[in-house]
């Protein structure tokens, strides 16, 4: 509880010394999700903006007969500024997709994600973010062979160790 206590104080330290700046027609690079998190979001607009991720996994002997595997994701979304909350809080919608290829050795499935989240992106400097999702799955998982698909819908909240971040290029600032 300490380590919480301490951590969430630091953050609020360096918060504090962040000034409000625009957005718009800036380059973040980053991501929101830890399955695709070689992206980028860029706001076209002082209100919307896009993401794009990408992640790849190989995981040697991961099959029973000791073969290596690759799985990979691809995502895509539209972060909708919904409100300022102060200088440096953002609340944004975030609806995205995500696509994942699953390597079962000489079989492949897939899953298929379409998700809708509240986000709230917090400038720790004038260039660097963290933000946290919670929101709704909806998942439509296809194993490979002839077994059936699955459709299922979850939610989903970050936590403390899961959160996104972006790297905001210098540059852009578009105006409201």
């Amino acid at each position: 509880m300490k380590k919480i206590l301490f951590i969430t104080l630091v953050l609020g330290l360096v918060a504090s010394a962040a000034s409000a700046h625009d957005t718009a027609k800036r380059l973040g690079l980053g991501f929101n999700t830890t399955d695709s998190p070689l992206g980028f979001r860029y706001w076209l607009s002082p209100k919307l903006g896009l993401d794009v991720g990408f992640g790849i996994r190989v995981d040697d002997n991961a099959t029973p007969t000791g073969e290596s595997t690759t799985d990979w994701s691809i995502s895509g979304g539209l972060p909708i500024n919904l409100l300022k909350v102060g200088d440096r809080v953002n609340m944004h919608f975030l609806p995205w997709v995500q696509y994942t290829s699953l390597d079962f050795g000489d079989e492949t499935g897939s899953v298929f994600d379409i998700v809708a989240a509240l986000e709230f992106e917090v400038f720790v400097t004038n260039d660097l973010s963290v933000s946290a999702t919670q929101g709704v799955d909806f998942q439509m998982f296809s194993p490979p062979g002839d077994a059936d698909s699955e459709t299922d819908i979850s939610t989903f909240g970050a936590n403390l160790t899961e959160f996104g971040v972006h790297y905001y290029l210098p540059g852009g600032g578009g105006g409201e």
